[in-house]
């Protein structure tokens, strides 16, 4: 029996994409949003932080930058929870056919 008709491996596919597919919306959206005031709307991203040399677009790339971090952490998590029990049971499945 191939492994791809195993209701195991499916079922991994099935998690796997119900996973990748929201955190990737996230990244991309966010990402591409980030890039997108930097092209159309940089007077924005210039503008101080009240009475400080911070500007606003230095926080919003470090906020960028741990949103993405925090979405890596979630996927390692979750991946750990939902996927690894599965890849050991296909693995096991794999060994008795």
């Amino acid at each position: 029996m191939h492994i791809s008709k195993q209701p195991v491996y499916r079922k991994l596919i099935e998690r796997g994409l119900y996973i990748k597919l929201p955190l990737l919306i996230v990244v991309i959206s966010t990402y591409m949003g980030f890039i997108l005031l930097i092209a159309y709307k940089p007077q924005i991203l210039s503008q101080s932080l009240g009475t400080s040399v911070v500007s606003l677009g230095l926080v919003m790339g470090m906020g960028l930058i741990f949103i993405i971090q925090f979405v890596t952490v979630l996927y390692a998590v979750l991946t750990n929870k939902l996927i690894e029990p599965l890849i050991s049971k296909l693995r096991k499945l794999i060994k008795i056919i």
